[in-house]
Parts: structure tokens; sequence; C-alpha cells
């Protein structure tokens, strides 16, 4: 993640900072240094960052997991225009699972993996 300056604080951002008790989420520090409001900027950024890329990796292996049952059924099945429903479905699941795993790589790049 890039280099953080005050510059880069959202108006809530500083609002919940400043005005918002360190033990409700907020720094309450006034006057606060420039070096600590920017470390408790960075890390509640990384922390949103994290919580995105767990979402990305649950549906991820959701869709993997969907992709797989579906190839499964798939080759079990005898009828070929119900394998072709279950491939399309397949396609779908792994399509899912594709969008998720760059999701997940760009939020991770974001943060400096």
């Amino acid at each position: 993640m890039k280099e953080l300056k005050i510059q880069d604080a959202t108006k809530d951002e500083l609002i919940q900072y400043f005005f918002t008790p360190d033990g409700f989420g907020g720094g309450f520090r006034i006057p606060a240094a420039k070096d600590s409001f920017l470390l408790w900027l960075k890390q509640k950024r990384d922390g949103q960052l994290l919580d995105a890329i767990d979402t990305s990796i649950d549906a991820s292996q959701k869709a993997l997991h969907e992709y797989i049952e579906l190839v499964k059924q798939m080759n079990d099945e005898p009828d070929i225009d119900r394998k072709l429903e279950i491939a399309e479905k397949a396609n779908k699941a792994y399509e899912r699972y594709d969008k998720a795993e760059k999701r997940q790589a760009k939020l991770e790049k974001k943060l400096g993996y």
C-alpha cells in the first residue's frame, strides 16, 4: 500500500479519529500527532482490505466447490442434454471462482502482499 498523507484521509475518517473516543474506534488524541493519525489510518484501511480479502476467499472457495460438484454430476449423467445443462452451470460457477480469485489478487497487491 502506498505511503499515506493527511490529505488521503476522508472527512469521515478525520471526524472519527479526532472526535470519537479511543475505545470506540477513534483516536481522540487532540492534539494528535500526524504520525499517530497516519498509523491509525493505515491500520484502519489495512483492516478493511483484509476483510475484503476474506470475503473474496470465501466466495472463491464456495464457487470452486460448486464447480467441482457440478463436474462430478456432469460426468455421472447419462443424458447428453442434461450433461450440457450441468456443464453450463459449471462454467458459470468457474467464472465466479475466477472473478473472486482476481479480486483477491488485486486486493492483496493493494495491501502489499
